[in-house]
This record gives structure tokens, C-alpha cells and sequence, in this order.
């Protein structure tokens, strides 16, 4: 009867004991955002150039006025890890004009691809 009670208290212990490391583990030394290798090797590339991100001008939230959740997140990127960040903003206007200049320049490409074939064809 002994020996039964050490054996159960015992295992009790160690689960106990194993609970209170994962614990412990997860709560002080595991860090879900720490960067990974090629995470670092990029940063490390990286310090000498000019990183330029396009950022909304007009999400309240995420980007209004040079101020939103992408600004606060370059900041910091720029100041804990010395990268020269470029904040370029754009609008959902200059996102359609955009759009109508690229399909007009593919647009325009396909025609003279067109042409081109047409051409060949000829000689």
C-alpha cells in the first residue's frame, strides 16, 4: 500500500512538475516573434539600402495624415533594426488611375504584338 502511494504521488509530482516547465518555458523564454534566420539575413542585407513601402493615405486606421498601425509598424522596423525605410502613400484614386495606365499599356503592347505578327507574316 506503501509503495502504491509513493508511485501515485510520484507520477503526481511529475506531471505537476512538467506543467509548471511548459509553463514557465512558454511564459519567459519562448518568444513567438523572435525572427528566424532568413528573417535576419534580409535585415542584415538590407541596412545599407533604402526600403520603400507603399502605404495607404486615406484608412483611418491603418494610415491617415502620416499617422495608423503601417506607420507605427515602419517606425519601429526603422528604429529597432536600423533600416532606412521610404513611406511612399497613395490613395484609392491614384490606385484606379494607376490601373487604367498599366491596362492601356498592355492593352497598347498586345496591339503592337499584333502588329508584329502581322508584319512577319508579310515577309
Amino acid at each position: 500500500m506503501k509503495r502504491k502511494k509513493k508511485l501515485i504521488i510520484t507520477i503526481i509530482s511529475l506531471v505537476v512538475a512538467a506543467i509548471i516547465g511548459i509553463f514557465v518555458y512558454y511564459n519567459y523564454f519562448y518568444d513567438a516573434n523572435k525572427l528566424n534566420i532568413s528573417e535576419k539575413e534580409w535585415i542584415n542585407d538590407n541596412k545599407s539600402n533604402i526600403v520603400s513601402f507603399n502605404v495607404p493615405s486615406d484608412l483611418n486606421v491603418f494610415g491617415k495624415d502620416g499617422k495608423g498601425v503601417f506607420y507605427d509598424y515602419l517606425d519601429e522596423l526603422s528604429n529597432k533594426y536600423d533600416i532606412n525605410v521610404k513611406n511612399t502613400t497613395y490613395s484609392a484614386e491614384d490606385t484606379a488611375l494607376l490601373r487604367s495606365y498599366a491596362q492601356g499599356i498592355y492593352d497598347a503592347s498586345k496591339e503592337l504584338n499584333n502588329l508584329y505578327q502581322m508584319i512577319k507574316k508579310l515577309d
